[in-house]
């Protein structure tokens, strides 16, 4: 029941009725139309070339006349450019979740691969531990050179410092009290 025709639609009567830019919008509505009418169908269904040629010089300058030509299916029409072939099938790809898509990975790698994976990870995990212990020792080494033989007890002795020049707030007034002794 594949009924195919050619027809040539103009469009410029239909885009010259509404706006600027919504020209190109309805010149689509108006390819639907125009093929609803004489093909007496519900559905209709317009070819990607077709489309982009509607929409190639933007919205606001759609083509003024079409050439298509239209294939009648079960309760819809296809509409392409004539020059044109028909594209029979709709390539849709299903989305995946990145959920799927590891596990799909995963499934594919073998069993060596895996174990080549491991032992690569393993081997990056021992560098970074001993880069960090290098790092340690080397501080250490660091802290040596410069630390004098009394210095553990003069730290000490700035923090207890410290904390006796720390002054408290009085809450009734709001004034702050020293701890030091006024001269």
């Amino acid at each position: 029941m594949a009924d195919e025709r050619l027809y040539t639609i103009p469009l410029r009567r239909e885009f010259l009725k509404v706006a600027r830019y919504k020209r190109a919008k309805k010149a689509v509505k108006a390819v639907r139309d125009f093929i609803q009418k004489h093909m007496k169908v519900e559905e209709v269904k317009i070819g990607i070339n077709l489309n982009e040629l509607l929409w190639s010089k933007g919205i606001k300058n759609p083509p003024t006349r079409v050439k298509i030509k239209t294939k009648k299916e079960e309760g819809y029409a296809l509409v392409e450019l004539a020059e044109f072939p028909f594209q029979t099938k709709i390539i849709k790809e299903e989305k995946k979740n990145i959920a799927e898509k590891i596990l799909g990975k995963k499934e594919v790698k073998s069993e060596e691969v895996a174990k080549e994976e491991a032992k690569k990870e393993a081997q990056k995990e021992l560098k970074k531990e001993l880069e960090k212990e290098e790092i340690k020792q080397q501080k250490k080494e660091h802290e040596g050179h410069h630390k004098m033989p009394g210095e553990p007890e003069r730290a000490m002795a700035k923090e207890e410092i410290a904390k006796e020049k720390m002054s408290k707030v009085i809450r009734q007034t709001g004034k702050k009290e020293s701890h030091e002794a006024k001269p």
